[in-house]
């Protein structure tokens, strides 16, 4: 038993990701920074102060393309140029011959909202709760309130549809609890209520409990230390200086799973503004930036991003999430899918990203992997005792074959510089592409296999 639960565990990840088109009610946002890729006019006056962080082509002394960004000071920066064509990945401060005009910045005048603006990031780091060890007892913090419920902990006194599980108590974000709760207090009080739904540190707790080396947070480390899962969020149509008074109820948010770092060494994973190029897996339209296959409407309070999905993500899962197992990389398919994280002039801080797996996906995994299928019978019993979330119509419910596992996970990001044009792969040479001989890495299938059926509609 002890060998089946570890298999059937070590799968919880194993789901194939699929991405439709996003829903038609989302609308496309031009992109002032993509817009002047296209723009062919050169300057024969002095160029206005350009927008902080915006980026744009620019040619290269050898006739390559490269992308250059606004600076602090109001004027751009040298190209940096890399030849994606070719696949040779090289990467240098080149600055543009004498004779060539740069591509003029689009007019403030002729974008939808002259004081919109735009803003990149990268996911670089993610985490689980504190706790997630052998040993210690696991109190969630991340992660949201995904049923609308406030399930007690004391069995006595749940319903049904509270699966047996008790929610968690947020300090990341308190609106997510219930009752009088106060900062600072354990679990926020005798009169607080937390809503937290998020059994993974659970799930990563018992796996490390029969097998050490399947520490899911270090394998996470691992990879996004590599260049590797880094997911690039876009924020657009924000109104307002960033900082704690930044109120705007309506914003674009584009979300990229699979983009490439722009330079060899991975260590500027953790620096700011550094280019990345966003790979053809993302988009609906190759070399079209502005066709993520994942977009959410969002609103930011008091300077915090809030991506709150709609009723359609509880049908279809809105969200992939790559998680490492055991040398492979699966995509997780999360339902009702939301995230929040407190926008800065250089990174993100404060990210709390939640959704729910469906049970039968866990479960199904199996029949995907020859040599585990013994274990099906053992499986859905087992993880059913980690179902926390009732899902289905017209009456929600915890047993087999509704059921959800909540899914919580923190993330740090910093300010990210988008490469003008899309790529199919990793870039030779760059961080995060595997060497040439190992191109074909069991690490690295997977995740490239569930992309060509990514099927995760947005939601508007």
């Amino acid at each position: 038993m002890r060998a089946a639960l570890v298999s059937v565990l070590v799968l919880a990840a194993c789901s194939s990701i699929t991405v439709t088109p996003p829903t038609a009610d989302v609308p496309a946002t031009e992109h002032p920074r993509d817009a002047a890729v296209d723009a062919a006019a050169t300057i024969d006056q002095p160029a206005a102060l350009c927008v902080t962080g915006r980026t744009k082509a620019c040619p290269c002394a050898d006739g390559r393309t490269g992308a250059q960004t606004c600076g602090a000071d109001g004027t751009y920066g040298p190209c940096a140029c890399f030849a994606m064509d070719s696949g040779a990945g090289d990467v240098s401060d080149e600055s543009p011959a004498p004779d060539a005009a740069p591509v003029e910045d689009i007019p403030a005048a002729s974008a939808p909202d002259a004081a919109a603006r735009s803003y990149d990031y990268v996911i670089n780091r993610m985490m689980l709760d504190e706790g997630a060890e052998p040993g210690v007892t696991t109190r969630a913090f991340y992660g949201f309130n995904l049923d609308g419920r406030f399930s007690p902990s004391r069995g006595a006194s749940q319903q049904p549809e509270d699966c047996s599980h008790g929610d968690y108590f947020s300090v990341v974000d308190p609106d997510q609890n219930s009752g009088a709760c106060m900062a600072g207090a354990v679990g926020g009080g005798t009169r607080c209520q937390g809503g937290i739904d998020n059994q993974l540190p659970n799930l990563a707790q018992t796996i490390m409990q029969f097998q050490a080396s399947l520490n899911v947070q270090a394998l996470l480390n691992v990879r996004l230390n590599a260049g590797r899962d880094l997911v690039l969020i876009r924020v657009s149509g924000v109104n307002g200086a960033l900082g704690p008074a930044l109120n705007d109820p309506a914003v674009t948010v584009q979300l990229y799973p699979f983009v490439s770092p722009m330079f060899a060494d991975c260590a500027d994973v953790a620096r700011p503004n550094q280019m990345y190029a966003i790979d053809n897996r993302s988009l609906n339209v190759p070399g079209d930036l502005d066709s993520a296959r994942v977009q959410f409407s969002g609103s930011i309070v008091n300077g915090r991003l809030r991506v709150t999905p709609t009723d359609a993500s509880t049908a279809a899962p809105n969200f992939p999430l790559p998680l490492p197992i055991m040398g492979s990389n699966f995509g997780l398919r999360l339902y009702r899918t939301r995230f929040r994280f407190t926008m800065g002039e250089t990174d993100g801080t404060s990210g709390n990203l939640g959704g729910y797996a469906a049970q039968t996906d866990l479960v199904e995994a199996l029949t995907t992997i020859p040599a585990l299928m013994q274990f099906r019978d053992a499986a859905g019993p087992l993880i059913q005792g980690f179902v926390d979330v009732a899902t289905g119509e017209p009456v929600a419910s915890c047993a087999s074959p509704r059921g959800g596992i909540g899914i919580g996970l923190g993330f740090s990001a910093v300010r990210a510089v988008v490469a003008p044009m899309a790529v199919s792969g990793g870039v030779p040479g760059m961080c995060g592409a595997p060497p040439a001989t190992d191109a074909g890495a069991p690490g690295d299938v997977p995740r490239d296999v569930a992309s060509d059926a990514l099927d995760v509609p947005g939601d508007g």
